[in-house]
């Protein structure tokens, strides 16, 4: 059926978890609220259902480094470039997907631009980019936190106030920028 195995040669564990995996998505997809401009009661729950499927099982796999990070207090095979590249995508989309949810302004100049209702985005990307975006956050914070003494990241915690500042302002608006699209502010 699935040519995946868990550490001991069954699979069992790996279909109940993509099974499991697959309800939870199911049932967020009921509850939640559904886009309103889709032509279909019938169709909104099935993109509904289908959204928050995605969203469950693609949110999945930004847990295991955390946890094996946790677990063994480091990130030694992690790439920190990885990581801050991730963040700042991640910002960017959550950013993106936010103003296209949320920021009236943007999705009155996205109808008269394209002729349409409205945008494609819906709560279940909204929430995965902002899933992805606070845990993206948590990756570069377990690497400066867990990275050896001597390590660069240390070296880097021990610039002058005025540095860290300077980098304040400049990454403050990537990482609020999703926050403040959300809160319509």
């Amino acid at each position: 059926l699935i040519p995946f195995v868990d550490d001991t040669g069954s699979q069992h564990k790996i279909v109940s978890g993509l099974l499991a995996l697959i309800a939870v998505g199911i049932a967020l997809g009921l509850i939640l609220p559904k886009d309103e401009h889709l032509i279909h009661e019938w169709y909104r729950i099935v993109s509904n259902m289908m959204g928050y499927t995605y969203f469950v099982c693609w949110s999945v796999c930004f847990y295991p480094q955390i946890i094996l990070n946790y677990r063994r207090k480091s990130t030694l095979g992690l790439s920190p470039d990885f990581c801050l590249l991730n963040l700042f995508g991640w910002s960017c989309f959550a950013a993106y997907e936010c103003a296209m949810y949320f920021d009236t302004e943007v999705i009155r100049l996205y109808r008269q631009r394209f002729q349409t209702s409205d945008s494609t985005v819906q709560s279940n990307d909204v929430a995965f980019a902002l899933h992805a975006w606070a845990l993206s956050i948590l990756y570069v914070f377990q690497i400066i936190y867990y990275r050896p003494k001597g390590s660069p990241w240390r070296k880097a915690l021990k610039l002058k106030r005025q540095t860290w500042y300077l980098l304040g302002a400049i990454v403050t608006p990537a990482l609020g920028g999703p926050l403040l699209f959300a809160l319509n502010l």
